[in-house]
């Protein structure tokens, strides 16, 4: 059973768009993962009393207390960012399967202007980069910030 050109294009933006739901639905259970880890880690610092299991009175567990924590803050925003870029992909076939299928070609009722925006047309062709990830409002940035506050917690214990 062949299928038509259209039906292909549908089946195709239908499979891209699963991929898209999928890569937001793990960047946010990556930074949703990651921040819950690095608060509970700030919070034990901060408010517990208790001798932690990893002695880190001293220089060197400290150390090494620090370095677990920018191991996880530096991780899981590369992986974060992993997920931006293949996320930025699956935008790019997305918005081409729109183009094929002539979606920015209907008009509005009043016939004055396309449906879609002109700019959609642009969708995933730019991914932030990791300076504007960290100089923006961003998931990214909150999970390093959260990393160092936690690192500091460490430190500071």
């Amino acid at each position: 059973m062949t299928k038509t050109r259209d039906e292909q294009l549908g089946l195709i933006h239908t499979t891209i768009r699963e991929e898209l739901q999928f890569r937001r639905s793990r960047e946010q259970q990556i930074f949703t993962w990651s921040s819950t880890i690095l608060i509970a880690i700030t919070g034990a610092m901060l408010l517990s009393k208790a001798q932690p299991i990893i002695p880190i009175t001293t220089l060197f567990g400290k150390s090494i207390g620090i370095l677990m924590v920018l191991l996880v803050s530096f991780g899981s925003a590369s992986w974060q960012m992993k997920q931006r870029k293949l996320l930025a992909e699956a935008e790019v076939v997305i918005c081409k399967t729109m183009i094929e299928m002539g979606l920015f070609d209907i008009a509005s009722a009043s016939g004055k202007e396309n449906v879609l925006p002109e700019k959609w047309k642009r969708w995933g062709k730019h991914c932030k980069t990791w300076k504007e990830q960290l100089t923006q409002p961003s998931k990214i940035l909150c999970t390093i910030f959260l990393g160092i506050v936690a690192a500091l917690s460490v430190a500071v214990r």
